[in-house]
């Protein structure tokens, strides 16, 4: 009983929002219902205890969707992992073409860190050589949402590499470029 909110505030404390206590509780075989309570003591005109005042929240929900959160972190961060150990080179572009991820695989083949590549863009970095005209390409690409070919790119040691690359697009909700994925 000494946890409970109402045994602290009894004891004198002022259980404000950032020191509420959250607790779960049931009735019979119910649903677990998640309780975010807050209060103060009860005062007489003399200043002696004569009960306390509490407020419970229900944050069920939001105890709910915090765990999803938390579950969807968890699922992209090996997500994530598995995608940097991966031995083929991925990169990640943004819409103007400039790196936002370059992974382990990348580092080894062209010999750039990650750091180091973050922020350019891709086709002048690699000094990208295309089958086609980048136009050409890109307009494809963008009606599609998808390409495939062969590419040959210039490592930092100064070779020349020839790629088999895929281009996927990820489009918001609204259907506008937000990302693409080599």
């Amino acid at each position: 009983l000494e946890s409970l909110p109402t045994s602290h505030i009894l004891a004198g404390e002022v259980l404000t929002p950032a020191h509420a206590v959250d607790m779960v509780v049931r009735a019979g075989n119910g649903p677990a219902l998640h309780l975010s309570v807050t209060g103060g003591p009860l005062r007489d005109v003399h200043g002696h205890l004569i009960g306390a005042v509490t407020i419970s929240r229900d944050i069920t929900e939001r105890k709910r969707a915090e765990r999803a959160l938390r579950q969807q972190a968890q699922r992209l961060q090996v997500q994530s992992d598995l995608i940097e150990r991966a031995h083929d080179a991925i990169l990640v572009r943004d819409p103007a073409s400039r790196i936002t991820f370059w992974n382990g695989g990348a580092e080894k083949l062209y010999g750039w860190t990650a750091q180091e590549a973050l922020g350019k863009v891709t086709h002048t970095f690699l000094q990208t050589r295309f089958p086609e005209s980048l136009e050409t390409i890109t307009s494809r690409f963008e009606r599609e949402g998808q390409w495939e070919g062969e590419l040959w790119h210039t490592c930092r040691d100064g070779t020349d590499v020839f790629v088999e690359s895929y281009w996927a697009m990820v489009r918001n909700q609204a259907g506008r470029p937000v990302a693409i994925l080599e």
